[in-house]
């Protein structure tokens, strides 16, 4: 569960990234994952990387991501996601 200080940083980082303010985002993510550790907040600091072509920190981020939701229904996608990243890489 996200502390309320992660949770506030973490709904600004959704705004940030909805409105496209890519680096506004990944701070907000940043700050939130220094609150809280979670998969939700990995995942977004994943999609945020990549959205900035930070390409090395998107794998390591969605690598982190399976390592803590080995069971996720998404896996199968994020693992090809991380293949395309690092063929591009």
């Amino acid at each position: 569960e996200l502390t309320a200080e992660a949770r506030t940083f973490f709904l600004r980082g959704v705004t940030m990234f909805q409105g496209r303010h890519y680096d506004a985002a990944m701070q907000a993510f940043t700050a939130a994952y220094s609150f809280a550790r979670l998969p939700e907040v990995i995942y977004n600091l994943a999609i945020t990387a990549q959205k900035l072509e930070r390409t090395q920190d998107a794998i390591d981020y969605y690598r982190e991501f399976l390592r803590a939701r080995p069971d996720d229904p998404n896996r199968t996608q994020i693992e090809a996601t991380v293949r395309e990243l690092r063929a591009g890489h």
